[in-house]
């Protein structure tokens, strides 16, 4: 829609430039060509009616319009016996029309046809003073039927004269009561058609485009045309335009008056309105110069400021900056961006608006927005993962590293092996080398299940048999080994031989007694023959003793006189099988 104008806008100025500049002739120029050209021969006027090179002769003001209609027309005088009355006219100030001296003289100019007159000038020379001298106007040459343009009142050679009022009249009279008239130049200025003022630099702008305005005051019979006003429709309008200017400017861009025809901007609209004429505000969810910008995501839907793009209620989730045009950076999101994204995988962007993460969580982490961290016992991409393996069941949130060790049986960073063949315990840090044909032991708790190597016991074979022991758990004696050795707790073998009477790998075997066994033998046996007689008459005769007490009734003994006779003792040989029972055995 704004283009569309624009366009149109755009072909009426060309077609109005066109009507001004390169469409008029050469000589013409202004709104439909009307107005002619005075410059001086050679000289082209420009656009505006401007002369490069001067005005023409009788013609002057800063467009030429300023026309001397008294220029080489008839004139006359009281006596021109001395000089022509028309040199007073003919443009050339050193000929002067003189009348006859000693007496009141006068001098007049036949403008060939009527007009409106106001604005004159007179020059003189030394020999005369203008003070005093009346000038009149008439349609007729009648002096009695003119009526009095001004008498001049100052002192001097030359005058330029403002009738009191302006007069209608053909004929120009120049007296002087006080002596003879002097005319070195006269000029009667008028405005060429359509132009007006002082200098007749004003255009007339009448609203009646072929009226031409009072040339004094410009004023217009039709009223104003568009982008003029006051009485005389001479006041340009000033931020308004149209008839009278009775419509007031929209908003231009940096404060630059509008048309006054027509009140477009051209230099286009202030931020926060449109149109041709900027005098449309800019609709909702639009901003700047022309509202060809669009505001940014405000909260709620809320309309930005249409001339700076702020959005008062601040930014809707996922943008930010006053005009919330600007995406949440990396790493933020919600409404004005001051949320931080939690740890989305791989680092990957979380959702500016709502803060998830669309790929998940990173390692370690869990929850909606990937802010929390794992619970104890759980690792890995979204916690899915356990611990399974871990001591105390308590690994790395991210890597699943295993911080305090493993659980028995179980290896590896994370705990997820088992142990080697050969190890079991915490981290499979305990060794088990020493279980039966090289069997592996149980990895958790270690034991041998098929049992130990020869010379070692315990449920985990760790010990070594005690002194004197071998063989499978330990459980077999060693033999008769030589005095200060052991016997191997494997195999039993006495590494230095046995003690003099055993023989065999082990020691265990005893030698036969015989004549070729020598004294030594005789000596041990006769020794032990002695030794073991003698345990026996020990034994046998303590079990007498405790027979006889059992046996025997206790009686008091009759108290006796001491005699010197001595107790007759009976005895039984050793050999018989009882003892009497009056037979004491001391």
């Amino acid at each position: 829609m704004w283009k569309s104008w624009m366009s149109i806008y755009f072909l009426n100025y060309v077609t109005y430039y066109c009507i001004i500049t390169d469409a008029c002739l050469p000589g013409y120029f202004g709104p439909n060509c009307a107005h002619l050209c005075n410059c001086r021969a050679g000289s082209t006027c420009k656009v505006t009616g401007q002369c490069k090179e001067g005005c023409k002769i009788g013609w002057s003001g800063p467009l030429c319009q300023k026309e001397n209609v008294a220029y080489n027309k008839p004139a006359y005088q009281k006596s021109d016996n001395l000089t022509s009355a028309e040199l007073a006219v003919d443009d050339d100030i050193s000929t002067c029309a003189v009348t006859l001296t000693g007496m009141p003289g006068w001098w007049s100019v036949d403008l060939g046809q009527i007009y409106m007159i106001k604005s004159m000038f007179v020059l003189t020379n030394r020999l005369m003073n203008l003070k005093g001298v009346q000038i009149y106007v008439g349609r007729e040459k009648n002096m009695f039927q003119m009526t009095l343009c001004i008498t001049l009142r100052v002192y001097g050679q030359q005058a330029s004269v403002t009738c009191d009022v302006p007069l209608i009249g053909r004929y120009v009279r120049i007296i002087n009561v006080s002596g003879p008239v002097i005319l070195c130049d006269v000029a009667v200025y008028i405005c060429s058609s359509y132009f007006f003022g002082e200098e007749c630099g004003n255009q007339c702008n009448c609203a009646n485009e072929t009226e031409m305005c009072n040339p004094y005051t410009g004023e217009c019979s039709s009223g104003c045309a568009m982008g003029w006003t006051g009485k005389y429709c001479n006041t340009e309008c000033l931020y308004r335009y149209g008839q009278d200017c009775r419509n007031r400017c929209g908003h231009c861009a940096e404060g630059v008056r509008c048309d006054t025809m027509t009140g477009f901007c051209e230099e286009g609209c202030e931020p926060g309105w449109k149109g041709i004429r900027c005098d449309q505000p800019c609709e909702n969810g639009t901003y700047g110069e022309n509202c060809l910008s669009k505001c940014g995501h405000c909260r709620q839907d809320e309309a930005c400021d249409v001339v700076s793009g702020n959005c008062r209620l601040g930014c809707e989730a996922g943008y930010m900056d006053n005009r919330c045009d600007t995406v949440c950076p990396h790493g933020t999101y919600g409404e004005d961006c001051v949320f931080e994204c939690g740890h989305c995988v791989h680092g990957t962007i979380c959702d500016k608006v709502h803060g998830f993460c669309p790929a998940g969580c990173h390692f370690g982490w869990e929850g909606v927005f990937c802010s929390q961290t794992c619970l104890p016992g759980r690792y890995g991409r979204n916690c899915h993962a356990e611990c399974t393996g871990c001591l105390e069941g308590i690994c790395h949130p991210e890597t699943g590293k295993c911080s305090k060790g493993c659980t028995s049986g179980r290896s590896g960073p994370s705990c997820d092996d088992g142990c080697q063949s050969g190890r079991f315990g915490i981290n499979c840090e305990g060794t088990c080398e020493r279980c039966k044909d090289g069997e592996a032991c149980d990895p958790v708790t270690g034991i041998c299940q098929a049992g130990c190597l020869l010379g070692f016991s315990g449920s985990h074979c760790l010990t070594g048999c005690d002194q004197g022991l071998y063989g499978p758990n330990c459980t077999k004696k060693c033999g008769f080994c030589k005095k200060g050795t052991v016997c191997d707790s494997a195999t039993g073998l006495c590494p230095d031989g046995c003690v003099e009477g055993y023989n065999g790998d082990r020691c265990m075997q005893g030698h036969v007694f015989n004549d070729d066994s020598g004294p030594q033998v005789k000596i041990f046996l006769g020794v032990t023959i002695g030794v073991v007689g003698t345990m026996m008459t020990i034994v046998i005769t303590c079990l007498v003793l405790i027979w006889q007490r059992e046996k025997l009734p206790k009686k008091n003994p009759p108290k006796q006189h001491k005699t010197s006779t001595p107790v007759k003792e009976t005895s039984r040989s050793i050999g018989d099988t009882e003892f009497g029972d009056d037979v004491v055995v001391v």
